[in-house]
């Protein structure tokens, strides 16, 4: 142990000195006993972390008013930035230079880089232009670290000019990197101050003795080492007037762990400091086991031999864990058990860790869980904000031009809400909706905001237009005209609420100068956009809540990140406004300031505040340095993550001096700081250390135990202490009194696992096929099961369960694709509603009864006037369309033809004709005859059909078409397809294909109404509305039914043998039908795919557990498709 104290610190020395001894520094015991001996006490404490300083700060705050009874005064604790600070506030009162930001570094960076690469000066790391996001984030932290290491552009220079080595430096890299630096100096200089120009200004100004310095003694603890910078001001205070002392912890019989501290301890006494020794004579070291500590730091990373030294089993286990969500859940086990049964608080339990990133979201979710209050103090990325999110998705909505995908999600982000005029709110559903049924996709390519308003305008004029042209038709659909008044009114209020945002947003290209900028964002965007007003209302309805359950403890540190963010923003705003193109008074566009922002936002982090003595601390093991804990987790030892791997310097070009030694030293202090951070504790065998890892990823792939722990091991008899996991639970099962300090394994510590366990607490869930609704589950959803089934539900069921119970019972809905032409949906739809009036009209015209019921049966020698009717119907339906399609054209020769080939409506007319011409003997009667749904107004309506207690049918069917035989009606029932023939008799038999023989069994109750008799079903027909071959194909239709059946008697798949069959087929149908509906009503939805195909084509496949089920080999997929158990 060394005390390096300065000239003018003679007197502050000696009482620092007596604090001193061979076993260390105690600060606390010195620093209550200075600052309790009278308001003249001074002291300016620096240590390393910003945790430490204020724990510092609270703790001999604490002690000196219990000592003394006043308040502490005359204390100030620093960390090495701070003190840098603090002395150039006083050196240069009048400097007018503004503290560097993270965020502006960045984005001055980006604009050094960017301007290099407009000239051509980047041609290794930006030949074609600016470089990626990726490149311009490394370079900044090379170059940063550079400047933070003292290392000068004349220093890269010089590496450069050197040709003695010709192979040792990547000259390219190394010239892009020293262009970069000087840019980036340029762009700093005089404008802005970084710590390393602190470090040198401060230096320089107290060497030159120019001003004179009121500053209280300093004392410096707690570090190991000093960059180039640091040291060339602590150079400069070694011989100021100020009292300066710096506590090193360095012995000569220190092992390899602290060959570091040696160096450092030559610099601090060239620079001009005197050393004083505390370490006892050889003769007189205590045993060489203890203190553990210093046992530690003598052969810990030693390579000397291997020593087993049993003194820390009563201190330390090590557990690895199957993945780090595990891992996760056992440390909250242990946690609980602590607080519960051992009897610590919150405040005296640490949870480190080398990398929080990878962690903080774990502890957050599951310490929540099980009840633990924690104090979890990770930096956030400003970017990932919700408030940030928000604001960004806005002005990206701006500068893209409008992009669709832009504005729905910036206007649905749940932050942001515009309120128009009236008081209503812009509904980002509405005109995403609108959006997509018009085909805007919006971009500079296509017109950005003027695009949007241009293509709403026509829309609307069409929708207008189209609306009373339903009006004023006779056998326009009410289902149509409905679905036209809501087309109208919802291109209305998506027009009303996109001017709305035209008026509050401006274009991209509009000038602006800094402060014009972000007025517009405080102003138009955060309040105006309602992002202000979101979050105040989360902070009001806060209040109301509880802060007695792990829920809404959590929804309040939500709340405060959120908050924090949006102060972090306001800086960052504040920032641009008054230090962005300072001198440069010219506008600039919005976009550019927009991308400025995003820049600063993308490098800026903010933290939640510290709650102290409130709970667990979660943090990183640099932050628990100096500050001591009664139980130490430390977390995800893993190689290559602690330590974390050493990566040669590509960015650079060149190889850093002693850069990879420097690397691994600090990674084993860390290591060596976790192992001793209560030395006292460990001395006296009272602290608690736990370490764990995972011993695989959340994918099964094997990581690798940290070699920390090794090494650890060599020097002790840990081994003897290290258990996997799922052994040491099987152990204590076992033998539960021999491992009774793990009775925390198996604990139930959180609300989940009791309901999860119920009586048996071992029992281990497995995976199960089956998704069975319990009973409250089953009640939740019957009102989804009163209304009549439809065959597409069957169907569907029947194709996969579990793809049922997603989206008809949960009512998921996947993301729609944007289609630039119509969708087979669409297209479907537009040609039944063109079929069906082109039949109707010709029915209400030319329609012949027999028994009362109208029919109608098409001459082939009126073929023009039949095209020029279906012509005009379906250019009708096609110009409501036109608008809304940018492939509206093609789609038009799709169904109309062009002078060189026919149209799919020209093929089917003539198809129809052909059969006619045939002797087809049946006439179509009914069209679109829906029964428990909307139907048309020159239909008859018909509520569901109950085909039987159990299944009651809905649905529409295409076309009937009727024969008269003597006294009976023969019927086929008749369905439109585009190009597949449909169902088979096999489907059916399998029961996968429902639709034509319910909707058989529903027309015969229906035409018994319409005919006053039971008509007999001579099976369905699929009418191809553009086929390859065959137009026509039959579907349970016996073979005595009609030539047209006798001609397709080979086709079992198609035609029965007679009409005994037919029913026998029909019942099997409905018995599929049954079984499937008992187990809707009964929630019994498996995951069983019918084949392959079906989990390929599926939209629900992030929630569906197929994969690992068959992962599992609890299912298996068959040659045929069919699912096995």
């Amino acid at each position: 142990m060394y005390l390096l104290a300065n000239r003018a610190a003679a007197p502050f020395a000696d009482r620092v000195a007596s604090a001193m001894s061979a076993d260390g520094f105690d600060s606390l015991s010195f620093l209550e006993s200075a600052l309790s001996a009278g308001p003249h006490s001074r002291i300016c404490y620096v240590v390393p972390t910003g945790r430490r300083v204020r724990w510092l700060l609270r703790e001999i705050t604490r002690r000196v008013a219990r000592r003394t009874g006043r308040p502490l005064i005359g204390f100030q604790v620093y960390n090495l930035a701070r003190l840098g600070a603090a002395l150039y506030g006083q050196l240069f009162p009048d400097d007018t230079t503004l503290p560097l930001s993270d965020g502006m570094r960045l984005a001055l960076f980006e604009r050094a880089i960017s301007d290099l690469a407009r000239d051509g000066k980047l041609p290794f790391y930006a030949p074609t232009g600016t470089p990626s996001w990726s490149i311009i984030e490394r370079l900044a932290e090379v170059i940063s670290g550079l400047r933070e290491d003292g290392i000068l552009p004349a220093d890269l220079r010089r590496d450069l000019e050197n040709e003695s080595e010709p192979f040792a430096i990547d000259r390219a890299r190394l010239a892009d990197v020293l262009a970069i630096y000087e840019q980036y100096l340029a762009l700093l200089q005089g404008r802005y101050r970084d710590d390393t120009t602190v470090y040198e200004r401060v230096g320089d100004a107290l060497l030159t003795g120019q001003c004179h310095v009121d500053f209280s003694p300093i004392l410096i603890e707690g570090f190991s080492e000093f960059r180039v910078p640091e040291l060339r001001m602590l150079g400069a205070l070694a011989t100021s007037n100020i009292a300066v002392c710096i506590v090193l912890a360095y012995s000569e019989v220190n092992g390899p762990l602290f060959g570091n501290l040696e160096q450092t301890l030559n610099k601090l006494t060239s620079l001009g400091f005197a050393a004083r020794r505390f370490d006892p004579e050889p003769e007189e070291q205590p045993c060489w086991l203890r203190p553990r500590a210093a046992y530690l730091r003598r052969w810990l990373f030693n390579t000397e031999k291997e020593i087993r030294n049993p003194e820390f089993n009563a201190c330390i286990t090590t557990i690895g864990c199957t993945n780090r969500l595990e891992e996760v859940t056992l440390i909250a086990k242990y946690t609980k058990h602590c607080l519960v049964k051992l009897g610590y608080k919150p405040h005296q339990i640490c949870i480190a860790m080398r990398d929080p990133e990878r962690y903080a979201d774990l502890f957050r979710e599951l310490l929540s869980v099980h009840g633990i209050p924690a104090n979890i103090s990770d930096r956030f990325r400003l970017d990932r904000s919700p408030v940030a999110v928000a604001l960004m998705s806005i002005l990206a909505m701006i500068i893209h031009g409008w992009r669709r995908e832009d504005v729905h999600r910036a206007l649905s982000n749940p932050l942001v809400r515009f309120v128009k005029e009236d008081g209503s709110v812009i509904d980002a559903t509405t005109i995403n909706n609108v959006a997509e049924r018009q085909r805007i996709t919006g971009g500079h390519s296509n017109g950005g905001l003027n695009g949007w308003l241009s293509r709403l305008k026509r829309a609307l004029d069409h929708a207008n237009h189209y609306l009373h042209t339903l009006r004023d038709d006779p056998y326009a659909d009410p289902l149509d005209i409905s679905q036209a008044e809501q087309d109208y009114e919802q291109i209305q209020r998506a027009l009303d609420d996109i001017e709305h945002l035209a008026r509050v947003l401006p274009s991209d290209q509009q000038m602006m100068t800094p402060q014009e900028f972000c007025a517009f964002i405080r102003g138009s965007v955060l309040v105006g956009a309602g992002i202000l007003g979101s979050i105040e209302e989360s902070f009001e309805r806060s209040w109301s809540l509880a802060k007695d359950s792990p829920e809404n403890i959590t929804h309040a540190e939500l709340l405060e990140q959120e908050t924090r963010a949006y102060a972090a923003l306001a800086d960052v705003l504040t920032e641009i406004e008054h230090s962005w193109c300072a001198g440069e008074p010219t506008k600039r566009r919005l976009r550019d300031f927009a991308e400025l922002l995003s820049v600063m936002i993308r490098a800026t982090r903010y933290q939640i505040a510290e709650k102290p003595s409130y709970g667990v601390t979660v943090t990183s093991i640099e932050q628990t340095r100096g500050i001591p804990y009664d139980v130490y987790i430390l977390c995800g030892m893993v190689d290559g993550e602690f330590p974390r791997a050493y990566s040669t310097e590509y960015f650079l070009g060149k190889q850093l001096p002693e850069s990879e030694e420097r690397h691994i030293r600090a990674e084993r202090i860390q290591f060596y700081d976790a192992l001793t951070n209560n030395p006292t504790a460990l001395e006296h065998g009272t602290w608690r250390m736990l370490i764990t890892y995972p011993r695989m990823t959340s994918s099964g792939e094997q990581l690798v135990r940290s070699s920390f722990i090794d090494k650890l091991f060599k020097i002790t008899t840990l081994q003897e202490r290290c258990y996997e996991s799922h052994r040491l639970l099987a152990e204590y099962q076992d033998n539960p009194l021999e491992y009774a300090e793990f009775e925390w394994l198996v604990a139930i510590t959180s609300p989940e696992e009791a309901q999860r366990n119920g009586h048996q607490s071992h029992s281990q869930w497995m995976p199960s096929v089956e998704v069975m609704l319990d009973t409250a589950a089953q009640h939740a959803i019957q009102p989804l099961l009163e209304h009549p089934f439809s065959a597409s539900d069957l169907e569907q069921y029947a194709r996969c369960p579990y793809q049922y119970f997603a989206e008809r019972i949960l009512r998921l809905r996947p993301p729609q694709e944007q289609e630039l032409a119509l969708s087979q949906l669409d297209l479907g739809s537009v040609l039944h509603r063109i079929l069906y009036r082109f039949y109707r009209t010709l029915l209400d015209r030319e329609g012949t009864s027999q028994g009362g019921v109208p029919t109608i049966r098409l001459d082939p020698n009126e073929r023009e006037r039949y095209r020029q009717l279906l012509v005009e119907i379906a250019s009708g339906e096609l110009e409501r369309l036109r608008h809304s399609h940018p492939l509206f054209a093609l789609e038009s020769e799709l169904l109309l033809g062009t002078a060189s080939h026919q149209g799919l409506l020209d093929q089917w007319l003539d198809r129809e004709l052909e059969r006619f011409a045939e002797g087809w003997e049946y006439a179509p009667a009914l069209f679109e005859l829906a029964f428990g749904m909307r139907t048309v107004q020159k239909e008859q309506s018909h509520d569901a059909v109950e085909l039987s207690p159990t299944l009651t049918l809905r649905g529409k069917i295409d076309r009937i078409e009727l024969a008269r035989r003597g006294s009976k009606w023969h019927a086929i029932i008749a369905d439109y397809k585009r190009s597949h023939p449909g169902a088979s008799n096999a489907a059916i038999e399998k029961g996968t294909a429902f639709q034509m023989p319910l909707y058989m069994l529903a027309a015969s109750k229906v035409l018994r109404e319409r005919l006053g008799s039971d008509p007999i079903l001579d099976g369905g027909i699929y009418y191809i509305l553009q086929p390859k071959d065959d137009d026509a194909f039959p579907i349970a239709m016996p073979q005595e039914a009609s030539r047209f059946a006798q001609s397709r008697k080979s086709s079992r798949s198609r035609v029965v043998k007679s009409y005994q069959e037919q029913q026998s087929l029909l019942q099997r149908a409905m018995d599929h039908a049954e079984r499937i509906v008992r187990n809707i009503r009964s929630g019994i939805f498996p995951v069983a795919p019918l084949s392959p195909s079906v989990c390929e084509q599926c939209s629900f496949g992030s929630v569906c557990r197929i994969r690992q089920l068959r992962d599992d080999g609890i299912i298996g997929i068959q040659a045929q498709g069919e699912v096995t158990e």
